[in-house]
This record gives structure tokens, C-alpha cells and sequence, in this order.
């Protein structure tokens, strides 16, 4: 993706952070989230598709303050609520970034 006039970069939800956005509307365990995305690696998964995610600030951890808590449940934030709001209105492809 290509960085806009602001200069902040674009980031672009892959397939897979597409699905975990369109399944956390509640809080899901990351067992639950691996399980809906067909994940078997709980590193890889955990590395390439929920940090990104959470660093995006468009998925948070319901207990911060203990991340490897068994326990811990992700959901969408505002900023997650909206961009799924925007991409079913058709006001933002998936293809798009968001910024």
C-alpha cells in the first residue's frame, strides 16, 4: 500500500484479520479465533494476524494488563466497529487501507 498526502502509512487487513474483524463483535478467546480462521500455529497466528491488529488499535485485549492471561478475550474497538460499519455501507472496499 502506498502511503497517503499525510504521510502516515496504509494498513491493509489481510483475508484472514478480515475474518478475525468480522468475528470479534464479541470477545472470542484466541482458541476461538484460531479455530474460526483455521490456524494451527499459535505464535504464527498470534505474530502475523492479532498484534498487527491490536497495534492498529482495530482489536484490543480485554485484559491489558495480563496479555498472556488464559483467560484473555479480544474485540473490536470503535475504530474496528467503524471500519466494519464502513466496508458493509460500500463506503470502503477491503481492498482499500484504512488510515
Amino acid at each position: 500500500a502506498t502511503a497517503p498526502a499525510s504521510g502516515r502509512r496504509c494498513f491493509v487487513p489481510s483475508e484472514k484479520q478480515w475474518q478475525i474483524l468480522d468475528f470479534c463483535d464479541s470477545p472470542k478467546s484466541l482458541q476461538e479465533l484460531m479455530k474460526h480462521v483455521g490456524a494451527k500455529s499459535r505464535p504464527h497466528f498470534r505474530h502475523d494476524h492479532l498484534e498487527a491488529l491490536v497495534a492498529e488499535k482495530l482489536v484490543c485485549l480485554s485484559d491489558p494488563a495480563n496479555p498472556t492471561s488464559p483467560r484473555q478475550a479480544y474485540v473490536l474497538t470503535e475504530a474496528g466497529l467503524a471500519l466494519l460499519a464502513n466496508t458493509k455501507k460500500g463506503l470502503l472496499s477491503r481492498q482499500a487501507a484504512t488510515q
